[in-house]
């Protein structure tokens, strides 16, 4: 890990000391750059309670010693979301559904036989 991001690490663990419980996890250091420390958080509603204790972490970092801070800059960033695969419509080839028909055909339970029919005639007309 490099010297900055460790500092960033370090930087963001100090400010899970400084927030109340709800915002825990849910703030994370963006960057620290001429003064302005970014904070990224994953929604609207988050960033207006952050908003509310930026005065109060720009004094209790400043405190600390080891940062000149000028400003925090909040960010909305939304979690990621993985993409969903495309969805497959399933296929049934000419044999299957002259099997199925087949098998319709030769049973005697009524409500299965015509069950087996309809799948039947859906493979043939999805092609």
């Amino acid at each position: 890990m490099t010297e900055r991001s460790q500092a960033l690490r370090r930087l963001e663990h100090q400010l899970d000391q400084l927030l109340p419980p709800e915002l825990i996890g849910r703030v994370s250091v963006g960057n620290l750059r001429q003064g302005v420390l970014i904070l990224f958080v994953e929604s609207a509603g988050w960033a207006a309670r952050l908003r509310f204790q930026v005065p109060q972490l720009l004094q209790k970092l400043s405190q600390k010693g080891r940062i000149q801070l000028e400003k925090i800059e909040i960010r909305v960033l939304p979690p990621r979301v993985a993409p969903q695969p495309p969805k497959r419509k399933a296929e049934m080839s000419e044999a299957s559904a002259q099997a199925l028909e087949s098998m319709a055909k030769s049973l005697s339970d009524p409500g299965l036989a015509d069950a087996l029919a309809r799948l039947s005639q859906r493979g043939r007309k999805n092609r």
